[in-house]
């Protein structure tokens, strides 16, 4: 669970969680997403828990888009549908997370508007790399 605790102080609660459900590093690989949901993990954060451990079982320093949140603002604002670029920098939303975003990240976590969301997610679509298996 030292990884999840890297992921910043969001994550605490997370380390916690996994302690107490005796999730230990070897299963925390195993984990799927209905896992996550079941613990009541938002999907901002199980998703970038998985990207984290793939990250670690692949050894790369990112496995889609090597974007740092800076490059993702940018990107949202080349299309105007950056509603909230204090969040993607708190979120630390980087560009292998803004691959696997999904609609409910981007509104219930991310605060966007449901349109801004529906643009994002048909952007994504045409725009950035998707062949992630665990998504």
């Amino acid at each position: 669970a030292s990884v999840v605790s890297e992921l910043g102080e969001d994550y605490d609660c997370y380390a916690a969680l996994f302690k107490r459900e005796n999730v230990d590093g070897t299963v925390l690989f195993e984990l799927t997403i209905q896992d996550f949901q079941e613990m009541g993990i938002a999907p901002l954060h199980y998703l970038k828990i998985i990207l984290e451990l793939q990250k670690l079982q692949t050894g790369r320093s990112y496995l889609l888009l090597p974007w740092s949140p800076e490059e993702v603002i940018r990107w949202l604002e080349n299309y105007q549908l950056n509603d909230n670029p204090d969040e993607i920098r708190t979120q630390k939303v980087n560009g292998d997370l803004l691959c696997v975003l999904t609609k409910d990240a981007l509104t219930a976590d991310l605060k966007f508007t449901e349109l801004t969301a529906q643009k994002i997610v048909e952007l994504k679509k045409e725009k950035v790399p998707t062949a992630w298996p665990l998504v």
